[in-house]
């Protein structure tokens, strides 16, 4: 899972140098917002990293609770 996570990361980064220079408009009721893809790659792989770090403290807090029942 470690492992799928650094190369999802990294692919989003890849991606957004390779589209630093594209936008995406939207539109939003009457008002039109541009976006650079290369904010939208980091966001998502800060996203990413902030589920890895989530689920790597569940997997370590699981293993923590184990422990204690085996001391006690």
């Amino acid at each position: 899972m470690r492992v799928v996570l650094i190369v999802l990361i990294a692919w989003l980064i890849i991606l957004s140098f390779i589209f630093r220079n594209e936008t995406v408009d939207i539109q939003l009721y009457d008002t039109y917002y541009i976006i650079g893809v290369h904010y939208i790659m980091l966001i998502l792989a800060v996203l990413v990293l902030c589920i890895g770090l989530i689920l790597r403290l569940m997997e370590l807090k699981k293993q923590n609770d184990s422990s204690k029942k085996i001391v006690d």
